[in-house]
């Protein structure tokens, strides 16, 4: 049993390491696949100043950050899945994806959300982090009004809060 996770884990690995290399190819700019080989082997010499400058500050730093971001989410989901014992349990099952979109709004609606520190974090990012925070903080309040943390509450919760998840049946 041990060895088949080992072998999944390995398999799993190989192909993200292959969607990486391939997603180095595509682009609005077209790179040799010869270019990308001769970067990942440090023949840099062989490469025109274009090359270089869209592959390391362009398509590599992307590509890092998606499956960063990709993988954070992955343990999230997983995370909220295991707390819950809930298979279905995500986000925007407790109502967390509606109040960070709110506080985008807000951001936005307010005029904060430009950016604030160069193009990295702008005021959008903040308030939808900020929102996001805030519903969490409610949903756990309203879930610990009993005095202890029970799962079936926060989730009933979760769902009050969230607005889309509520079904209109207008006839």
């Amino acid at each position: 049993m041990r060895s088949n996770f080992k072998l999944k884990l390995m398999a799993a690995v190989i192909a993200l390491l292959c969607a990486m290399a391939v997603a180095c190819f595509f682009g609005s700019v077209d790179i040799a696949s010869t270019d990308i080989f001769n970067l990942i082997s440090g023949k840099k010499d062989q490469l025109s100043e274009g090359s270089i400058l869209i592959l390391t500050r362009i398509r590599i730093p992307r590509i890092v950050m998606a499956v960063l971001i990709g993988g954070a989410l992955a343990a999230i989901g997983s995370v909220m899945q295991g707390i819950f014992l809930n298979p279905m349990a995500d986000p925007s099952v407790l109502g967390i994806s509606s109040g960070s979109a709110v506080g985008a709004t807000i951001a936005i609606v307010t005029g904060l959300g430009g950016p604030i520190l160069g193009s990295v974090f702008t005021g959008t990012y903040i308030g939808a982090m900020i929102g996001a925070v805030l519903t969490l903080m409610v949903l756990f309040l309203i879930a610990r009004v009993s005095g202890t943390f029970d799962r079936g509450t926060t989730l009933l919760s979760g769902n009050l809060y969230d607005s889309s998840s509520t079904n209109s049946t207008a006839d």
